[in-house]
């Protein structure tokens, strides 16, 4: 079985287009298949006197700046993806013609957006940390009624996660609820994701698994 790889970028871009390109490439030449980036808007996630703010605000992707990455991507060869933070964005990122989009684990009951999400774009990858099971049953109850196609990432929302945290029967109990899952990778070990490949993340085609590996610098 071939295992998609997505590589995250995030910010680490630190607002740097230049950097941002040079992420792609050097992803590209590591024969990745996707690269992972974040379409959040300042105003939409940052509280009053939040520490974060002035970070968000530095690294928050211009609607021109995704336009210019997905042209990068595509003369490297290898896939845009972006995570969906705000229900306000979709229509924006459903106008650039991508085929997937991303959801964060702390949208996993968000409906609405996915609702929206769903009818926008042919395939969602949504992230499950920091849920109980029942949260994520209802979840899937959700996507299968509406006949959403999606694929869920088992996720520990601990960065980076010990390799005793990693809860990989949580990734089984997954596979037995959900017809496509996948692996959010970001382990100071590589044992988890050998587990998850050799378990047969997302097995459907033409999914062929759908695995999320974080690169944090150059």
């Amino acid at each position: 079985m071939n295992t998609k790889i997505i590589a995250e970028i995030s910010s680490n871009h630190q607002g740097d287009i230049s950097i941002a390109k040079k992420f792609i490439k050097v992803a590209a030449q590591t024969g990745v298949d996707c690269v992972k980036f974040q379409s959040s808007r300042y105003e939409d996630l940052v509280r009053k006197n939040d520490p974060q703010s002035e970070w968000v605000k530095k690294t928050s992707l211009a609607d021109e700046a995704h336009l210019e990455l997905i042209e990068e991507c595509k003369n490297n060869d290898i896939q845009f993806l972006t995570t969906c933070f705000s229900i306000s964005r979709v229509k924006f990122l459903a106008s650039l013609g991508l085929d997937e989009i991303k959801i964060a684990s702390p949208d996993l009951l968000s409906f609405s957006m996915i609702e929206k999400l769903g009818q926008c774009f042919k395939h969602l990858i949504i992230s499950t940390g920091m849920h109980t099971r029942k949260e994520i049953k209802n979840a899937i109850d959700f996507l299968l009624k509406n006949k959403i196609n999606a694929t869920l990432l088992h996720a520990i929302s601990i960065y980076p996660t010990p390799a005793n945290k990693s809860f990989m029967h949580k990734f089984l109990w997954l596979k037995d609820n959900f017809p496509r899952v996948g692996y959010s990778h970001h382990a100071v070990v590589i044992k988890p994701l050998e587990f998850a490949i050799a378990h047969g993340a997302a097995p459907d085609e033409p999914l062929r698994g759908t695995f999320c590996l974080r690169i944090s610098n150059l």
